[in-house]
């Protein structure tokens, strides 16, 4: 049903429903183009607005965060879902999804100028299928929530706008 998170003598219980935003990060460091490492880590947000900070460091960290991902992102995809069926808006972070396209401030790719849309090196990107269809949108992964539903509703709005 959730998380038993111990930091010390402190323990807090963290119910799957609880959490509202996952952010993953992964940090690549090395002297030009040799690699010397990889930090990732993950901070689960709640509704409450508590954040855990989970990286690399625990014991089959890997393994956590699928466990998290598969326990926590089907109700939040239904509930995305039947927002954007309703004719709301979905806001990640600097982006959000409308009924029209991807929108940026002003800047807006409309879904059925949206050619590709991809995770790649750390960004999000939403390509359009020329200059003149629409704006390239780019974004750091580490400033959209929930980024693999993100990306999942970008690739299913854009095939059925």
């Amino acid at each position: 049903r959730g998380l038993s998170i111990q930091r010390g003598r402190r323990g807090s219980a963290l119910h799957w429903d609880d959490i509202r935003q996952v952010h993953t990060r992964s940090v690549r460091y090395g002297l030009g183009r040799l690699p010397g490492g990889r930090q990732d880590s993950i901070v689960l947000v709640t509704r409450d607005g508590r954040q855990f900070h989970l990286d690399q460091s625990l014991s089959d960290y890997d393994a956590l965060v699928e466990t998290v991902k598969r326990n926590v992102y089907p109700p939040l995809l239904d509930a995305y879902t039947r927002a954007f069926n309703h004719g709301q808006e979905i806001p990640f972070g600097p982006l959000r999804l409308t009924p029209e396209g991807i929108q940026n401030g002003r800047k807006m790719l409309r879904w059925q100028n949206v050619a590709l849309a991809r995770l790649e090196r750390g960004w999000l990107e939403a390509l359009p299928a020329d200059r003149r269809a629409g704006p390239r949108l780019r974004f750091p992964v580490r400033s959209i929530p929930n980024v693999d539903l993100c990306l999942q509703l970008i690739q299913e709005l854009s095939r059925h706008p």
